[in-house]
């Protein structure tokens, strides 16, 4: 069977969210609450770290690859960039987690999730370039897709041999990510030797120089998006209640399910976006987004109504016994996420259509929220009403973003 590379796109980005969905539930039923809570954190807080690691590079390929002009140079000098950053992050994780005191986490396991963000930067800056090259499945698999599948199946084999530990766990996740550099940065190194080298001497200072503004407010962006995304397992973490962390941890993807359709659309649809602005066809781009958004509201209704309906049922045949309190943590969480695909894919085009900037803003904003009233919150009522928080926050800043994108730059991301 032949199928369109759209088509192959939309299938590698649902095997990856299904392979993530996959590794909670290997971790949630071969550990207890507790330290399946304590992976969760090292999952999350890794993920941050890796955030910080890629330091904006891969948004800055896409816009780069977007375009016409010389890029080849600029990648060189992004790898050495992301290379050197996504050390640093290690190190920084490594000092977190020793100083969060995670409840299990012992040497080994903190020395090898710190190992593990150097490989994951580099393969995500490996799959948006080789999404901005039109190679849209192995990119997807590269962001998304190539950890979660390694890590559930060397998950599964632990459970098979000598039985699964959190040290373990964290092991497979790190393996995991190292074989996914490995071959992701070898392709995506091969799959731009055709393009235009770029200026010649162009070294690392003079690219820092040129470009350090705009891979800041890029990292930024997107390392505090990433943390206020996942900030109830932080302050929660912060709080001491691994029991509270599994829950929302198991809550958290399953709700992911009502924005799958809009995550799968992104893989495809952000070279596009790019594409569109840069070369000034706001309408097209208009049209794009309002029929994007139409579609993944129309497909994700009906699984957000089984979601919020079904949600205790679904809870303990996953997970299993000890995960219950999570239902009403599903509830909440689905409400939250069809608003947020209702109003569009206002993420991607706040950094495609330069407003990279108010994006940190807004996104420190809600931040802030979740340093103050949300700690709070974790301290003293706990983990509902935490994920009561991240609900509405989560519909403000996709609110607040959609009415900037309208006013500054004259595109409408929702339908």
């Amino acid at each position: 069977m032949n199928l369109s590379p759209t088509v192959r796109a939309l299938l590698a980005r649902a095997a990856s969210i299904v392979a993530s969905f996959a590794l909670t539930i290997a971790v949630a039923r071969n550990l207890t609450v507790p330290a399946a809570g304590s992976f969760f954190v090292v999952y999350t807080v890794g993920a941050v770290a890796a955030t910080l690691g890629r330091f904006g590079v891969d948004n800055l390929a896409i816009k780069l690859l977007g375009g016409t002009g010389p890029v080849r140079g600029e990648l060189r000098q992004g790898w050495k960039v992301v290379t050197i950053a996504g050390l640093a992050a290690g190190l920084l994780l490594g000092v977190a987690l020793e100083f969060l005191d995670v409840d299990g986490l012992d040497g080994t396991a903190v020395v090898w999730a710190a190992v593990a963000v150097p490989p994951q930067a580099l393969a995500v800056v490996a799959g948006s370039i080789l999404r901005g090259q039109g190679r849209m499945v192995s990119g997807v698999l590269a962001e998304l897709g190539s950890v979660p599948i390694l890590s559930t199946v060397l998950v599964v084999a632990a459970t098979a041999g000598p039985g699964l530990t959190l040290t373990r766990a964290i092991v497979a996740f790190a393996v995991a990510a190292l074989i996914t550099a490995t071959w992701s940065v070898a392709l995506a190194v091969r799959s731009t030797r055709e393009r235009p080298n770029g200026p010649a001497g162009d070294g690392l200072r003079e690219f820092v120089r040129r470009r350090g503004a705009t891979l800041s407010s890029m990292m930024g962006t997107s390392l505090v998006f990433y943390a206020v995304a996942w900030a109830p397992v932080l302050v929660l973490t912060v709080a001491g209640r691994p029991d509270s962390v599994a829950w929302v941890s198991v809550a958290t993807r399953l709700a992911n399910f009502v924005t799958l359709v809009p995550a799968i659309q992104v893989s495809y649809l952000t070279p596009r976006f790019s594409e569109l602005y840069h070369s000034g066809r706001l309408d097209d781009l208009n049209h794009l987004t309002r029929r994007s958004t139409a579609q993944a509201l129309a497909l994700v209704v009906l699984p957000s109504l089984v979601l919020i309906v079904a949600a205790a049922p679904l809870i303990s045949l996953l997970y299993g016994p000890g995960f219950e309190p999570a239902a009403d943590m599903l509830r909440i969480l689905a409400v939250g996420a069809l608003v947020v695909v209702a109003l569009g894919q206002v993420n991607p085009l706040m950094l495609l259509c330069d407003l990279e900037h108010r994006a940190l803003v807004l996104s420190m904003a809600i931040a802030s929220v979740w340093l103050t009233l949300g700690l709070w919150l974790a301290l003293h009522s706990g983990a509902l009403a935490t994920v009561a928080l991240a609900a509405v926050l989560g519909a403000v800043y996709s609110l607040a973003a959609a009415v900037i994108l309208q006013r500054r730059r004259r595109v409408r991301s929702y339908f």
